[in-house]
Formats: structure tokens, C-alpha cells, sequence
């Protein structure tokens, strides 16, 4: 049952990043139509990107939840992504936010990493023939 834990909660861990990434592009996007951004355009398509992303995100997180294996690189991939950014937060001085991104990232890598691990064959010998 051990397998089953993790794995829900590596899907979640995805989900949640994905509910985020959803949430801030369409508070990026009221904020670049109800505003006045400088450059209103780039302002839009990053919300377009935050919420394309975040839809993707949360389509790995099914993918995980199934025990596919194409979501696992992926997912992989998008959280060392997110170490970058999480040290530009550090940097700007948005310590809780960066730490909470680093540690999101961190957190999903590992339960990807274990959910993943052979579970029986570990420390046994090959059958000899």
C-alpha cells in the first residue's frame, strides 16, 4: 500500500502546482486587462502561458496518478525548472514564496524517484539458472 500512497501524493503534489499555476495566470490576466501594464500584450501572454502551463501540469499530475510512466520525465524535468525560478524568488527577496517553490519542486523529484523504485527486487540476488 505503500506505492498507493505515494503515488497519490506525488499526483497531488502535481495537481496543486497546477491549480496554482491556473490561479496566478488568470490573476495575471484580470490585472493586465483591469490595469494599465506597460506593455499589455506581454502581460497577457505570460497569463496565457501561466494557464497553458498549469493545464499541462495538470495533465502530468493524471498521468502520475495512473502510474503512467511518460508523465514521470516530464514532471521530473518541470521541477528542476522551477529550481531556477524559486532562487530568482530567494533573490528578490520573496523568501516564503521561494522556499515554498524549492521545496514543492524538491518534494515532487523525490516522491517521483520513490514511487518508482523497484519495490521486491531490491538487495535480491538474480535467479540462477
Amino acid at each position: 500500500m505503500a506505492g498507493v500512497s505515494t503515488r497519490a501524493a506525488t499526483g497531488l503534489l502535481v495537481a496543486l502546482q497546477a491549480l496554482a499555476l491556473v490561479v496566478i495566470g488568470l490573476v495575471l490576466g484580470v490585472q493586465a486587462t483591469t490595469g494599465r501594464p506597460s506593455d499589455q500584450l506581454g502581460a497577457l501572454l505570460g497569463a496565457g502561458l501561466a494557464v497553458a502551463t498549469g493545464i499541462a501540469t495538470a495533465l502530468l499530475a493524471r498521468g502520475l496518478w495512473r502510474r503512467s510512466a511518460r508523465a514521470r520525465s516530464p514532471v521530473v524535468v518541470l521541477e528542476l525548472l522551477c529550481l531556477p525560478v524559486a532562487w530568482d524568488l530567494l533573490q528578490a527577496h520573496r523568501t516564503l514564496i521561494g522556499i515554498a517553490v524549492a521545496g514543492a519542486a524538491v518534494l515532487a523529484v523525490t516522491l517521483v524517484a520513490v514511487s518508482t523504485r523497484p519495490s521486491g527486487a531490491a538487495g535480491k540476488p538474480a535467479p540462477r539458472r
